[in-house]
């Protein structure tokens, strides 16, 4: 099902970015500097959070332990038997820049959905692996994990696929 109402408007009511967030300058190649430091995603970020926490739902953004034990273990049952999916999981290779966005259960922080999200050529916001726990699927949280994606996404001025 589509979830509980204002689960698709999720990213929809961020508001535009301010000063300090905004679109990564354009560049010449379609390839990123190697000197080029990664762009974080801001999961810390006050709009996401204010949306979130009215529904007893966080983002966790970081590394390969971004979620702990829990969001690897729900990566990789669901997408570990694809060996074309190891860099990906490990964040290795390719997916070195990469980062694990985990939406939780605030109060029991227990793993709702996890996705690896990518950043490739500056300009587009990619994610390869996106899963939700089979307890909670149908439940609108994998909607509420890419809605916030996809809203932290254009306010970096970020294309998401």
């Amino acid at each position: 099902g589509a979830g509980p109402a204002g689960w698709a408007r999720l990213g929809e009511d961020l508001p535009p970015p301010g000063p300090d967030v905004g679109p990564t300058p354009p560049r010449r190649s379609g390839r990123r500097p190697a000197s080029s430091p990664a762009l974080q995603l801001p999961c810390d970020d006050a709009a996401i959070a204010a949306l979130l926490s009215p529904r007893k739902l966080a983002l966790d953004c970081g590394g390969a332990s971004a979620g702990g034990d829990e969001a690897t273990k729900l990566l990789k049952a669901s997408f570990g038997s694809l060996s074309d999916n190891r860099a990906a999981l490990d964040l290795t290779g390719p997916f070195k820049d990469a980062e694990r966005a985990v939406l939780l259960n605030s109060e029991t922080r227990h793993v709702l959905a996890a996705a690896v999200v990518h950043v490739r050529a500056g300009s587009v916001l990619e994610v390869p692996l996106f899963a939700t726990a089979k307890k909670f699927r149908g439940q609108g949280f994998g909607s509420a994990l890419y809605a916030a994606l996809a809203g932290l996404g254009r306010r970096l001025g970020l294309q998401t696929l």
